[in-house]
């Protein structure tokens, strides 16, 4: 797997240093494609591993300490899709739990979600046929 990774790397080193020779870029502009790969790359992997986790940390404390409702950090990763950014960019503030007395704020919040996911599959649904 290592192996692999660093022939990979090396062949793409390779092939710009055959491509300064085409397109001129010289020493400094095989350099900065190269540190511009790289730079995607690692904001790839960034986004793929540890933002996932960064929104479930987000989720848990937005929920947890600005609306004032006790969730574990499993009930935050279910409550991602609530105060997530998700493909269709809708977030649900729910502002309104603070105004509910704190023994229902959890039924409502969770309420709230199993609508949200019952709207989400029925319009996947309805997008199919």
């Amino acid at each position: 797997m290592l192996i692999s990774i660093f022939s990979r790397i090396a062949s793409i080193v390779i092939y710009f240093v055959v491509w300064e020779e085409v397109l001129g870029l010289g020493e400094g502009g095989v350099f900065l494609v190269i540190l511009i790969i790289g730079f995607i790359g690692v904001l790839a992997l960034h986004e793929m591993t540890l933002g996932q986790f960064y929104h479930i940390l987000s989720t848990y404390c937005y929920v947890n300490y600005s609306l004032k409702t006790k969730v574990s950090f499993s009930e935050a990763r279910q409550l991602i899709i609530l105060f997530a950014p998700n493909e269709t960019g809708v977030w649900y503030p729910m502002t309104q739990l603070k105004e509910l007395s704190k023994e229902y704020r959890r039924e409502v919040l969770f309420a709230q979600l199993r609508q949200v996911v019952e709207e989400h599959c029925k319009k996947d649904i309805s997008e199919e046929d």
